[in-house]
């Protein structure tokens, strides 16, 4: 169950949300069959309110070159969305390092008090929180850039994005309800394209099977090739994400 919020059990007038109970009885048996503390998904709370909040997207920029054409891209895609809070998270500056001994023996602590206020933990914070995430990552040598590797590496917290359950299968901790993935390459991937593979098992396995869309712009450094008429065409394909 995702985190919720405290409900009294008591109260069975109808809720003033958008939500009308057709009866207290029927109020009740919804509540009885929530857990034992009485909570219910925050999501399905302000759902029963009709509270205004805004969906958080995380914009993880693994783009190194000012000029990049991933990049622009994601900016494409970004400025169709509309009343959402982006959080962008430049790898380039984050100063993520692949996980040590030491940073292992850290979160194994962390992960046993449930602790993860550290600011080690916050891009592992603004994953879970996030409703969609956005990944920039150029074609690199068949698959992305390395400061995405780390990022995840340092993103897949036990405990925090997610947690093994009794039949030893990672269960997600997370909110996320899509990923999308944008890269642009030099020449033609084809069916080379490890990057992608790797992310749509990682959401399969670690953060809930959420919707993943991918948009790639190819063969944009072969002699003859219309550039522009290629990035037309990838800002069409985020198009039709909407």
């Amino acid at each position: 169950m995702h985190p919720g919020v405290q409900i009294e059990k008591v109260r069975w007038k109808r809720w003033q949300g958008k939500k009308q109970w057709k009866s207290a009885r029927k109020q009740r048996q919804w509540l009885q069959e929530c857990p034992e503390n009485g909570t219910i998904p925050l999501s399905e709370y302000v759902s029963l309110r009709g509270i205004n909040v805004k969906e958080k997207v995380l914009f993880v920029n693994a783009c190194v070159r000012a000029e990049s054409r991933t990049l622009g891209l994601a900016r494409y895609f970004l400025g169709k969305l509309s009343d959402v809070e982006v959080e962008e998270l430049r790898l380039d500056e984050a100063g993520l390092v692949p996980m040590s001994e030491e940073a292992l023996a850290k979160r194994d602590q962390a992960g046993q008090t449930g602790d993860f206020s550290d600011p080690a933990y916050a891009p592992a914070r603004a994953l879970k929180d996030a409703d969609t995430v956005v990944i920039a990552a150029p074609y690199w040598d068949l698959s992305f850039p390395a400061s995405l590797k780390i990022f995840i590496e340092n993103v897949l917290v036990t405990g925090l994005v997610f947690a093994y359950g009794a039949d030893s299968i990672p269960h997600t901790l997370c909110k996320m309800k899509r990923v999308v993935y944008l890269t642009t390459s030099g020449g033609y991937i084809g069916d080379m394209n490890t990057g992608e593979v790797y992310i749509r098992q990682l959401c399969k396995n670690f953060l809930g099977d959420p919707q993943v869309d991918v948009v790639s712009a190819e063969g944009l450094d072969i002699w003859g090739n219309d550039v522009e008429g290629i990035l037309a065409s990838a800002r069409e394909k985020i198009d039709a994400l909407f």
